[in-house]
């Protein structure tokens, strides 16, 4: 899923949704494709994605998730990561550093190429 459709589907994100991960990378111009649509909600939110025709909610490994197409949505910010956002094309999403930081603690294989890129992009910052 590109730039485009992800502000597509922007549109049934609940207010103060925040984009994370590989669609966040996405949004921030890292890289071109995700393969889903990932975020964090207020409880309000995540109610409200679940009362939608066709949410389905399933149990993670980080907690109660909600699945309404490419959509998955949580309340629960992933364990000890910080999580710091910006806006992007009016959509809040996870800011390299904060994402960098996710993918470390989550030390997944399928991550690698994405943490290279990270580190690439971020070689000449400094993350707060």
């Amino acid at each position: 899923m590109d730039k485009r459709k992800i502000l597509e589907y922007s549109t049934m994100f609940p207010s103060g949704s925040i984009l994370v991960a590989s669609g966040a990378m996405t949004m921030q111009g890292l890289i071109r494709r995700s393969n889903d649509i990932d975020l964090i909600v207020s409880r309000y939110g995540f109610d409200e994605l679940s009362s939608r025709p066709g949410a389905v909610l399933v149990e993670k490994w980080f907690g109660p998730c909600i699945l309404l197409g490419p959509i998955e949505a949580t309340t629960s910010p992933f364990s000890g990561v910080k999580l710091h956002w910006e806006n992007k094309d009016g959509i809040l999403v996870q800011t390299p550093c904060s994402i960098l930081e996710l993918y470390l603690s989550l030390n997944r294989p399928k991550d690698q190429e994405k943490l290279k890129i990270l580190r690439s992009h971020l070689s000449d910052c400094i993350c707060y």
